[in-house]
């Protein structure tokens, strides 16, 4: 019965030495302005054809359309978090703060910061 706590302990042991002593994500990733820049770049790049493309697959039901808009922008997200080796929350916190501040980007349409009323979907 002893021997079960030693294993315990020495596992509790190492468990606890890998997370003192594991490198995290720190926070610096989100002090670079260019990174975040070209990040926002490419979040809004075809934001008109992806929301465009959401309409059409769901006629007369903005809030799907949005929702649909939103599931590609967060595949996208993920994906680019992932390229560039930064978290998914400073690609978002990217695209937040490029919005808020209204940051210029390539798309010639207008970017979207608001979300529609949620009304019971139309009959398709």
């Amino acid at each position: 019965m002893a021997r079960g706590w030693l294993v315990t302990a020495a596992l509790v042991l190492v468990a606890v030495a890998r997370a003192v002593t594991a490198s995290g994500a720190g926070p610096a990733e989100r002090d670079d302005p260019a990174v975040r820049a070209a990040i926002f770049q490419q979040m809004t790049a075809d934001e008109a054809a992806v929301r465009a493309d959401a309409a059409r697959a769901f006629p007369g039901d903005p809030w799907s359309a949005d929702d649909d808009f939103h599931n590609h922008e967060q595949r996208r997200a993920r994906a680019l978090a992932a390229r560039l080796h930064v978290s998914i929350g400073t690609v978002l916190a990217a695209v937040d703060e490029g919005l808020r501040e209204h940051w210029p980007h390539s798309n010639p349409a207008p970017l979207t910061a608001t979300v529609p009323p949620c009304h019971p979907r139309p009959v398709y």
